[in-house]
């Protein structure tokens, strides 16, 4: 994945605005390097404070890491450059 410029593109559909027919679209678009994070330290703090933001408990988050760590990959993007926009589709 490192040693050259990739690109991100992340598109997403908004909802209705009031009285109005048309979607509003989001787009984001980032390019950089990305690289596979392999170091199970690094992945477990990085997990445990993503699951922290959403599990009621630690303990929950901690029984979700242990049973599914194995399964989880890591990317690292570095942004050289980010580009967005928000389009109102007619």
């Amino acid at each position: 994945m490192a040693g050259g410029v990739k690109i991100y593109d992340v598109y997403s559909m908004k909802a209705y605005q009031c009285r109005d027919w048309a979607f509003y679209v989001t787009s984001v678009i980032i390019m950089g390097d990305a690289k596979l994070i392999t170091d199970e330290t690094v992945i477990c703090d990085k997990v445990r404070k993503l699951g922290l933001k959403y599990f009621p408990t630690k303990e929950e988050v901690d029984a979700e890491i242990s049973r599914d760590i194995k399964r989880v990959q890591l990317v690292e993007i570095s942004i050289e450059h980010m580009t967005g926009k928000l389009v109102h589709e007619k």
